[in-house]
């Protein structure tokens, strides 16, 4: 109910935000912003709650058309940034509640790869080429997920996962903010 009205309105806006080409230094910040809030956000959910109940997952859900404008956007900054999109999914879904952690993880697993495709496609068609380490990079990343899934479904609490995410979201902002740490 969440993955589709995503995916409908995502893939035609990342293949349109792929084929774009613009200086895009403002939108780097203005994502980066974004990550580091959400990222120190997730970390300290549990302290910015008021009370120590379990907080209710979709007792607000959003309708099909709120998910596609979500869809939508994340889509086109998806092609326009070169990222799949799911790491300014995952944040938005734990902070309005839309779903748990391991449900976000395999939503937002599955949308990265299908924007990430879209974007692609839409490079190739601009000309862009792959790089001859593309096939490593896909055994690589399948790899990683396989492993990432694995380790989420079966051996991680859902703190962990939260603590990795904010990491995730951490070292994201840096990177689109033009920092980093070392060489």
């Amino acid at each position: 109910s969440i993955l589709l009205p995503l995916i409908y309105t995502s893939l035609p806006m990342a293949v349109l935000g792929g084929s774009l080409y613009l200086p895009l230094p403002w939108l780097k910040i203005i994502l980066g912003i974004f990550l580091l809030t959400s990222a120190v956000y997730l970390l300290f959910q549990e302290i910015l709650q008021k009370d120590n109940t379990k907080s209710i997952i979709n007792a607000n859900p959003f309708s099909n058309y709120t998910f596609g404008g979500i869809g939508g956007i994340l889509g086109l900054l998806s092609g326009l940034t070169g990222v799949g999109g799911g790491i300014f999914l995952s944040p938005l879904l734990l902070i309005f509640k839309q779903a748990d952690a391991k449900t976000v993880s395999g939503i937002s697993a599955f949308f990265i790869l299908i924007n990430s495709i879209a974007g692609l496609v839409a490079q190739v068609f601009i000309g862009f080429s792959l790089p001859p380490a593309f096939p490593f990079w896909l055994v690589a990343t399948w790899l990683g997920g396989f492993m990432g899934a694995t380790l989420g479904v079966k051996h991680f609490k859902i703190l962990w996962i939260k603590v990795l995410l904010s990491l995730i979201l951490f070292f994201a902002a840096l990177k689109m903010l033009g920092l980093s740490f070392g060489g």
